[in-house]
């Protein structure tokens, strides 16, 4: 195959990719339940009120999600990736509990640190399933890594690995706990 006749296949691939990062529309929300309901606030009403500003692709799926004070403040960000079959893969939250730092959040079976955290917490003949399962990556102001949460698809977490950091900002420990089972 000649590189003449992968320019076509290239050129879709790349049209596609940005057609699904890039904003093709806004749209306000009073909070999160509306959000989630899809009860948007006219944009004439969320001057001088707390709301949220959430930026969409052409497939309907949020990208961009601001949580916006009443003095037009941006108190946190959350960043949304997809995968090329349209599902949620990563989200970066920046802001919120944390000021300080960041949460980066993957979802799905196969992240590196959940596969590993499982098998050595949990026995195989279990035969417990992790189907769409997320990490939680918690980071500081020098994004260092400071723990890792493992969740179910019901948002209960099941385990959690602390990283703690010696003289010199090296990481000294990894500290592997399960959580209580929540189920």
């Amino acid at each position: 195959m000649s590189l003449r006749s992968l320019w076509p296949v290239l050129w879709v691939v790349t049209i596609g990719w940005s057609q699904t990062n890039q904003v093709a529309y806004v749209k306000y929300y009073r909070d999160r339940a509306a959000f989630l309901g899809d009860v948007p606030l006219p944009a004439h009403s969320r001057h001088q009120s707390a709301h949220l500003d959430v930026y969409f692709n052409e497939q309907d799926q949020p990208l961009l999600l601001e949580n916006i004070s009443a003095s037009g403040d941006t108190v946190e960000r959350k960043v949304f990736a997809y995968g090329p079959d349209g599902a949620l893969t990563q989200t970066l939250l920046i802001g919120g509990d944390h000021p300080d730092g960041k949460e980066v959040t993957l979802y799905g079976e196969g992240e590196p640190w959940s596969v590993a955290f499982r098998k050595a917490a949990f026995a195989p003949q279990l035969h417990l399933h992790f189907a769409e399962q997320r990490t939680r990556f918690r980071l500081d102001s020098s994004n260092r890594i400071q723990s890792l949460t493992f969740y179910t698809v019901n948002g209960f977490p099941y385990g959690q690995i602390t990283f703690v950091y010696g003289p010199g900002d090296y990481h000294q420990e990894e500290r592997w706990e399960t959580l209580p089972d929540h189920t």
